[in-house]
């Protein structure tokens, strides 16, 4: 495959951003990874390994770690965002100054905690009507990252600017399918948390294989349901970036999400589970921003509803078995 080699700043060194680090330098790119852990960009830049979150994966030598976002912003020809949904704002305000297109991409799954803004709308709202890009899909890390055969999805208004990003990282083993639908590919990939939450939950408790698959299978309805009043797609819900991703995290251990959804289904309390857990559970916060677009759509989603209430009143986990009764219901 022929690639024009450029240069790509990812910012957040974090196992998702090491792994699209990693694809971009296998392609020849140069890539600047902003870390702020002394000890980490360490490491990548002299062992070339990042062991807290990718450990035992080797890293290119074309992969260089700094703390200086200002110059590893200003020395890329792209700009992506892998931090966590919490510090997307932040991260956006900070390198405004320095970024030298008019194009942003990032692969930061959520919503913004404290308004439940999509992250496309803090983008505007922060650096104007420029050209952005996200990618989602069902894609662990440490797979990516080991080069086991994954298929994500692009997504952009702009045609040209989807294909500039897709070049950055396509290969043989990470295929990347285009769509222009930017709140459909972020609904998808922030919804499918709070239902692997609830899956590791039914697993927790117990329930068994048909019970995880009744739960799959409205966990979905409801994707649908909340996108068609946001004006996504359902092509695109019921694609990789949707259903793909959804049936990905909650049904492999490998997700955080249903890792805390089991605990909580094992007993744990919230703070428990998370420290069992041991790293950033989207899910969580996504929860309550999923909550609030249900409520201002007017959508039925007993699922969603219930781990939020789960998460933030106290409900008891097993309060969602009663989700399915209620489905029964719901007009599909």
């Amino acid at each position: 495959m022929s690639v024009d080699r450029k240069s790509i700043a990812i910012l957040g060194a974090g196992a998702w951003g090491t792994a699209l680090a990693i694809q971009a330098a296998n392609l020849g790119h140069a890539v600047f990874l902003w870390a702020y852990e002394l000890q980490q960009i360490h490491e990548v830049n002299t062992q070339h390994y990042n062991s807290r979150y990718l450990p035992n994966v080797c890293l290119s030598s074309n992969i260089i770690c700094s703390h200086d976002i200002e110059q590893v912003v200003r020395r890329a020809d792209l700009v992506c965002i892998a931090t966590p949904s919490a510090v997307f704002r932040q991260i956006v305000c900070r390198i405004q100054p320095f970024l030298q297109q008019r194009s942003i991409a990032w692969v930061t799954k959520g919503l913004e905690p404290d308004t439940h803004q999509w992250l496309h709308e803090v983008v505007v709202r922060e650096l104007g009507e420029i050209e952005v890009a996200v990618l989602s899909g069902p894609s662990f890390a440490r797979e990516v990252a080991s080069n086991i055969v994954t298929a994500v999805m692009l997504a952009s208004s702009s045609s040209e600017f989807a294909r500039v990003v897709r070049d950055y990282f396509q290969s043989a083993h990470f295929l990347i399918y285009i769509s222009h639908d930017v709140i459909g590919v972020e609904l998808g990939g922030a919804i499918k948390n709070v239902l692997a939450i609830a899956l590791g939950i039914v697993d927790g408790l117990g329930l068994g294989a048909n019970t995880r698959a009744a739960f799959i299978t409205f966990g979905l309805a409801e994707m649908l349901r909340l996108g068609v009043a946001l004006g996504a797609q359902t092509e695109t819900l019921l694609g990789l970036s949707g259903c793909g991703d959804l049936i990905l995290t909650c049904t492999d251990d490998q997700s955080r999400n249903r890792r805390f959804g089991i605990a909580l289904g094992q007993s744990m309390s919230i703070q428990q589970a998370k420290e069992q857990v041991a790293s950033v559970v989207e899910g969580i916060e996504t929860s309550a921003g999923i909550f609030y677009w249900l409520q201002k759509k007017v959508i039925s989603a007993p699922i969603c509803d219930t781990v939020y209430r789960i998460l933030y009143q106290g409900l008891p986990v097993q309060a969602l078995l009663q989700c399915l009764n209620t489905m029964q219901h719901v007009d599909f």
